[in-house]
């Protein structure tokens, strides 16, 4: 019988530390993005696991409700810790689109990094045409803001028709040297930024005109992972459970030494971005791809307390943006600040680029 109990006691003891740690780990990952990647890099690549630990969670939730009551509280006291973080990875609502008054102008805007405009995986010499211009011009939104493209008329099976109908959708044009390009509807020029640009971090600024309302819009393309072939597949092993002994330390070599490499980049780079901002009068809208998750430093230090997150206001579920190597996660993003409000924004899932576009409907208020 006092056996009996030993191991009760122990079983019990055992399931208490394994929810603590749990949740420990869970409120963690949800704030990873608080702790300042320049000074440390191992809370950043925690907060990328949020998701898998928002699962655990859910599931742990379950197994104490039907035979360990009261550890449930303990799920239930980790997920409202951590609910704001939920709401910004996988906002929940039951309308797709919030209301706007009726004589509130509306416009579009499609942020979306298009690969040099070739095809991800199927060549696209088995279409005949460009699929990602293509799909642009069906998605018809107002504005678009690509990164990695330099030129429209360069890129996979792109023909003269494309071209010419992008052109004539959109009359006023800019093309990047260094990728950053826009297309738009409206009239806009482009605006002088002190942020010198390179193959790792880009930024263009311009001022547009929409209706009646200036707004200065800002592409950004922030600094990337930099994994090669043999890194991505290695990651692809490890996804997948076949990772061997011998291949932890080119893991940690390969994926987390070049992980904290870019999170250390990330910082300076959203620094620089933040007192870009700061110098910058009214109405803003900055999108582009961050390479980083929702909530992560960089994307907390841009933000700063003037800017909002559209996709947590008026997006819906989890929407990955990239979704290449098995690295599914929302890297794009679209903050704003001014007299706008985000009615809609939605990922088409449209396989093209190894990115997902992202496209917001605002409404001026």
């Amino acid at each position: 019988m006092q056996l009996k109990r030993t191991s009760y006691g122990i079983a019990k003891a055992l399931i208490v530390a394994l929810n603590v740690l749990l949740s420990a780990l869970t409120i963690l990952a949800a704030y990873g993005g608080i702790f300042d990647t320049a000074r440390m890099q191992i809370p950043a690549i925690i907060a990328m696991t949020f998701p898998a630990f928002l699962i655990l969670q859910v599931v742990s939730l379950a197994i104490n409700i039907l035979w360990f009551k009261r550890m449930a509280l303990v799920n239930v006291a980790t997920l409202a810790i951590c609910w704001p973080s939920i709401a910004t990875y996988c906002p929940i609502r039951l309308s797709d689109n919030k209301s706007a008054d009726a004589d509130a102008p509306t416009f579009s805007l499609m942020t979306y990094n298009v690969l040099n405009l070739n095809e991800y995986r199927t060549p696209a010499t088995d279409f005949g045409y460009n699929r990602t211009l293509n799909y642009i011009l069906k998605a018809d939104p107002d504005i678009v803001a690509l990164q990695e493209c330099a030129d429209i008329s360069a890129g996979a099976s792109i023909t003269k028709s494309q071209v010419d109908s992008i052109c004539k959708r959109y009359p006023y044009r800019s093309m990047g040297e260094n990728g950053q390009s826009l297309l738009s509807k409206y009239p806009f020029k482009k605006l002088p930024i002190d942020i010198d640009d390179n193959s790792s971090f880009n930024v263009k600024a311009y001022q547009l005109t929409i209706d009646t309302l200036e707004v200065t819009l800002l592409n950004v393309h922030l600094q990337s992972i930099g994994l090669t072939d043999s890194d991505k597949e290695l990651y692809r092993q490890l996804t997948k459970g076949k990772t061997r002994r011998d291949e932890l330390d080119e893991i940690k070599t390969g994926l987390l030494d070049k992980l904290s490499a870019a999170f250390i980049a990330r910082a300076g780079q959203a620094a620089i971005v933040r007192h870009a901002l700061d110098s910058i009068k009214g109405t803003v809208i900055l999108c582009g791809d961050f390479n980083d998750i929702p909530g992560c430093y960089a994307q907390r230090t841009i933000m700063g307390d003037d800017m909002h997150d559209a996709f947590r206001e008026a997006g819906k579920g989890p929407a990955i943006t990239y979704h290449a190597n098995r690295l599914y996660f929302r890297i794009d993003h679209i903050l704003y600040r001014g007299p706008l409000e985000p009615l809609k924004v939605s990922r088409p899932k449209f396989p093209s680029s190894d990115h997902y576009p992202l496209i917001a409907t605002f409404a001026i208020e």
